[in-house]
């Protein structure tokens, strides 16, 4: 399975990058005496947007159906001590899994019940921007940069954990090493 992959990860890649270029490119020319600042705050969106996909790219692990049939037992039994267990298998460690999950409930909760304050945090940020890129003027350019590289780094972010890191995951759970 992971070795079909490497064929979809550079198509992602690929797209990623020549939408980022876009948007570089974009911003140069869009705030020429000031591409510098306007470059570091693309980075900045991308990278939030990078971070926020990853976390919702994370792929979810199952139990077999073996974890689930002793899970059953066990509870079952009146002494879960005393269920013998035939086979002792390690599990996936799902530590990052259950972050993803609780991290992704927490910004999705918090977006939702906190739709004003995020809406005036996001006018706040466009200001601020715009300031450090010659002035009030150039606020509409802020709001731009700000959701095309943090989209941009949303969907660049997931895409790619969701097709390159389901894989490798899953090929190690199943003890291929990437073979």
């Amino acid at each position: 399975m992971l070795s079909q992959m490497p064929n979809a990860v550079k198509l992602i890649a690929g797209a990623a990058a020549g939408a980022l270029s876009i948007g570089v490119a974009a911003v140069a020319f869009g705030a020429w005496p000031f591409w510098l600042q306007a470059t570091l705050w693309a980075g900045a969106c991308s990278s939030i947007g990078w971070i926020i996909g990853f976390l919702f790219g994370i792929p979810r692990t199952e139990p077999t159906a073996a974890t689930a049939v002793a899970a059953a037992a066990a509870a079952a039994a009146p002494n879960p001590a005393a269920v013998p267990n035939p086979a002792i298998r390690l599990s996936v460690n799902t530590n990052l899994e259950q972050i993803s999950d609780w991290l992704t409930k927490i910004i999705v909760g918090v977006t939702l019940t906190q739709w004003n304050a995020f809406i005036t945090q996001l006018d706040f940020a466009s200001k601020l921007i715009a300031l450090s890129l010659g002035g009030a003027h150039m606020q509409s350019f802020a709001y731009a940069l700000m959701v095309y590289f943090a989209a941009t780094g949303f969907l660049s972010s997931y895409l790619l954990t969701r097709v390159f890191l389901q894989a490798v995951l899953g090929d190690a759970a199943d003890g291929n090493n990437g073979n």
